[in-house]
């Protein structure tokens, strides 16, 4: 999730339901479900899933790649046909009414949620495969980024889900239409990928004669940085091919190589 300051505090669910004495909900250090008197005071049942709705993909959190945790994540560049099983999580008061990655405030109380690599916003089904019970979200979030868990739902779906006391949830998410329309493509980078850096040339060359070995690669190029020694491959028009050239040598028992973007 994203975990930038918003400048103000805005219940916008509590607004469209009129709940005038519904009291705020405090930012906490530690992620935590709302005040008990703060679900007394709203209607669960009266907030709605979320309506797919014809959308552009959004400027901010759709960049082609991002890298959390050393861990590369390539965004997709359509939402069309994905479905998947895995486990559910959710997040609450302390992420309350900060940014999401696309720059709208997170709210406890909306029926949204968090992907690792959907085109945001994207809308999805999720099915709780432990009770059967389905719901509809709108994916505007990069998240959760533990072992195993493929969507980060806001507190108030995964109350509708079942799962808060759980806390997760075995699920199937599926997108649905309309799918977000494309950015047009900027072209304002070209992509690369960092082979080895060393300060020591033999074992530069080393890991030449090695990768020689097992391919034949006509983009590799030199960089020198005072006394270190880097092996790049590049360019590449796109995060994918350099991606998908980063998996083909990992493939061979190289190293995965780090992906990273210049100007053009």
């Amino acid at each position: 999730m994203s975990c930038f300051k918003y400048s103000t505090i805005a219940a916008i669910c509590l607004l469209m339901l009129g709940c005038s004495n519904v009291p705020s909900i405090p930012n906490t250090s530690k992620d935590a479900a709302p005040p008990p008197e703060y679900l007394t005071a709203v209607d669960i049942d009266k907030i709605p899933n979320a309506a797919p709705a014809q959308e552009s993909a959004s400027e901010l959190g759709n960049p082609e790649f991002y890298v959390t945790n050393d861990k590369r994540y390539l965004v997709l560049p359509s939402a069309e046909g994905y479905k998947e099983v895995g486990i559910a999580s959710w997040y609450g008061t302390r992420f309350h009414a900060l940014k999401t990655s696309n720059g709208e405030p997170y709210d406890m109380l909306s029926m949204s949620a968090a992907h690792k690599t959907l085109p945001l916003p994207t809308y999805v089904k999720v099915t709780n495969l432990e009770n059967g019970k389905s719901i509809i979200v709108r994916v505007n979030d990069r998240g959760p980024f533990k072992p195993g868990r493929i969507i980060d739902l806001s507190y108030v779906a995964a109350l509708k889900l079942g799962m808060t006391s759980k806390g997760t949830a075995k699920v199937e998410v599926e997108a649905l239409s309309p799918y977000p329309m494309p950015l047009p493509p900027t072209n304002k980078y070209y992509y690369y990928l960092r082979l080895i850096a060393s300060k020591d040339p033999d074992a530069v060359n080393l890991f030449l004669k090695r990768l020689n070995s097992k391919t034949e690669m006509t983009n590799l190029f030199l960089e020198q940085k005072k006394n270190l020694y880097i092996i790049q491959a590049g360019p590449y028009d796109r995060a994918m091919q350099a991606d998908d050239q980063a998996k083909y040598l990992v493939s061979l028992g190289l190293k995965n190589p780090s992906l990273f973007q210049r100007p053009r």
